[in-house]
């Protein structure tokens, strides 16, 4: 009788919920912050969001979801800048920035170099020159938003930006503090990954975040008077481990591990999805995979992604971030632990180093990392994945 009534009660709910998304959503179309949209476009985008709600409803009563669908259509996000681009070969770059001037300058660096001709960023507030450096780069197209960031607002801000530019093209969705890399992207530009990955059938590639760290304890180097890349060089090569993990009504297969399991205790997840191809139907709903879920094990092959999260720029936001969460609800304990872990860690002098360090120093080093296979350049893509 509990579970006839429990049942009951999640579809007259839900019911409720679909009604509330179209009249916001019919709202924000109208006279809203998605007026843009095209009415194919706007109802592609509904859609969208009230599958990935009815997906994670019997699960947490979709309020991971209905944060990014709110953010989506209601946000108030200043377009400051936006061009067309014809070429959809190439991934626009995307992501969420504030005060990271010296990691965004040496992303930008690196996407350029891989061939990307397009970045579309939404500053929340820089103070710290990030927002000026960005107006001068004519590649960077601009929003800006005030409004209070959490992981998954940001999720329904990506989700903003991509509509901007539409479905049937690939973006790289990342943060500030990351580098996607893959074996011969010195000679491959990222356009010819796109194409292995279409020639697999693949709408997603599939990365291993992996903290990058100094040879000495954490945060006591200044990162301003060093080159980050020569300083923060080495990466955990054998610490990952592969676990099942349940998404709303998915199991995957997903990694845990590095350096901040080994050391400290923390097993975060380190499976990240950074290049996506958005069809329709496609949403950001999460910082490490998207929807639909039954995309998340297509992937062909395994790529890198170098993650420079532990400078000493950082320790002040780890503070900040362990006390935020304390004070939320108990869903966030999770959360507020594994930042409170990071912020003893400068009590304790940690250092990352151990046996199986490995040095990056050519996108060759990713060799040396047993999950990480060479993309099958110029090769048969299904005989060189299986």
């Amino acid at each position: 009788m509990k579970r006839i009534l429990q049942t009951c009660f999640y579809r007259l709910y839900f019911l409720y919920a679909s009604v509330a998304i179209r009249c916001s959503y019919h709202h924000q179309y109208k006279k809203g912050q998605i007026r843009y949209l095209s009415k194919a476009d706007y109802k592609i985008w509904r859609r969208a969001m009230l599958d990935l709600m009815k997906e994670h409803f019997l699960h947490d009563y979709g309020f991971t979801s209905r944060i990014v669908y709110q953010t989506f259509a209601k946000a108030k996000i200043e377009t400051v800048r936006v061009r067309p681009v014809e070429d959809v070969t190439t991934p626009i770059v995307v992501l969420c920035v504030k005060n990271d001037l010296q990691r965004l300058t040496m992303l930008v660096e690196h996407y350029r170099m891989l061939g990307v001709e397009r970045f579309a960023f939404v500053d929340n507030g820089s103070t710290d020159g990030t927002w000026e450096w960005m107006l001068e780069q004519p590649d960077i197209d601009l929003f800006r938003t005030d409004e209070l960031y959490n992981c998954f607002a940001k999720e329904g801000w990506l989700c903003r930006v991509v509509s901007h530019y539409g479905f049937g093209r690939w973006y790289v969705l990342t943060d500030s503090d990351e580098l996607m890399t893959y074996i011969g992207m010195e000679e491959h530009p990222i356009r010819e990954l796109v194409a292995c990955a279409e020639a697999a059938g693949a709408v997603r590639v599939k990365g291993l975040n992996m903290d990058m760290y100094a040879d000495s304890p954490l945060y006591s180097i200044a990162s301003k008077e060093v080159d980050i890349r020569q300083t923060y060089c080495w990466m955990d090569k054998d610490s990952y481990r592969q676990i099942p993990r349940k998404v709303a009504g998915s199991t995957i297969t997903a990694v845990v591990g590095g350096p901040r399991d080994r050391v400290m205790g923390v097993p975060c997840s380190v499976m990240k999805y950074p290049l996506v191809y958005f069809a329709p139907g496609t949403v950001s709903a999460d910082a490490h995979f998207q929807f639909p879920y039954d995309k998340i094990e297509a992937s062909p092959f395994w790529i890198g992604i170098l993650h420079y999260k532990f400078l000493d720029i950082d320790k002040k936001e780890n503070e900040r971030r362990a006390k935020l969460y304390q004070e939320f609800s108990s869903g966030l304990n999770k959360s507020a632990n594994y930042y409170t872990k990071y912020v003893e860690a400068t009590k304790d002098s940690v250092n990352f180093m151990y046996d199986g360090s490995v040095r990056f120093q050519s996108s060759q080093s990713l060799k040396q990392i047993p999950l990480i296979r060479p993309v099958p350049f110029g090769q048969d893509v299904h005989e060189q994945t299986r």
